[in-house]
Parts: structure tokens; C-alpha cells; sequence
């Protein structure tokens, strides 16, 4: 099985998508306000789908061509939804020059610096220089420690 990150919030935890998830999917997906805010989610959601969608997606995140996490509250476990991540070769990040500590913490996760964005941003009428950092594919599978 390939390792998925669990990722953390003040208030937020994802995590990788289990089997236990299918009531909660199921039960949220059945919901015509949510399925209508949805491309793909049909209406009324089939019966035995949410089952069907998690072994999928453990499949795809096996075959390591894409990554689906749960979102829920910490307090609680609460369910809230979930995201799929699909065959990404780059992310990439911005922080204001004046915000290093988001810098330091983007490049202790594998984040290099690729720019400065002179005067990018316009924030409460001062316009301010953004750093774009970035995360290769090949970076992150071999685990690059800046």
C-alpha cells in the first residue's frame, strides 16, 4: 500500500480515504443541495457507489496516479467532504516577501524558490513583492531535502 500523508489544520485534518468513509459519502452524496453543486455526483446517488468510489480511488492511489483525502473537523472526526488530487507533476505556492516564516515552512516541505513577483499584489492599497516557490514530482518521489 502507498504511504498518503495525513495533512493538518488548526481546525481541519485530511486524511487518506477508507473503507469506513462509505457512509458518510454515501449519506452526504444523497443530499440533492450537494449533488447539485457537483459536476459528477449524480442525483439520486446509486446505492452501493460510495463503496465502488473507495475502491476506485485505492486503486488510483496504488497505482499512484491520483490521491483522495478525507476532510473532517478534528474535534469530532466530523465529516466535511473529501478532495481528489489528480497526476500532478508541479505544485507551487505564493507568500508575501514580507512573510518568511511561510517561506521557511513551504521549503522544509520540499518547496524551492523559483521567483520574486516584484509588487504582484495590491493589499489594503500598498502593493507587495510575492515569492513563487514550486515542488517537482521528481523532487518530492526522491524526498529533496533543501
Amino acid at each position: 500500500m502507498v504511504e498518503q500523508t495525513i495533512l493538518e489544520t488548526a481546525r481541519l485534518q485530511l486524511r487518506p480515504i477508507e473503507l469506513t468513509d462509505m457512509l458518510d459519502i454515501q449519506r452526504t452524496a444523497c443530499i440533492r443541495e450537494v449533488a447539485d453543486t457537483m459536476i459528477s455526483l449524480p442525483h439520486p446517488y446509486p446505492v452501493g457507489e460510495a463503496e465502488r468510489y473507495i475502491s476506485r480511488k485505492q486503486d488510483e492511489i496504488e497505482a499512484g496516479t491520483s490521491v483522495t483525502f478525507i476532510i473532517e473537523k478534528k474535534a469530532g472526526k466530523e465529516f466535511c467532504g473529501l478532495i481528489e488530487v489528480l497526476s500532478l507533476n508541479r505544485l507551487y505556492a505564493y507568500h508575501m516577501l514580507r512573510n518568511p516564516a511561510t517561506g521557511r515552512v513551504l521549503d522544509k516541505n520540499g518547496f524551492r524558490q523559483e521567483g520574486l513577483l516584484r509588487q504582484r499584489v495590491q493589499k489594503w492599497g500598498k502593493f507587495e513583492d510575492v515569492v513563487l516557490m514550486a515542488i517537482l514530482k521528481q523532487d518530492w518521489l526522491a524526498g529533496v531535502d533543501n
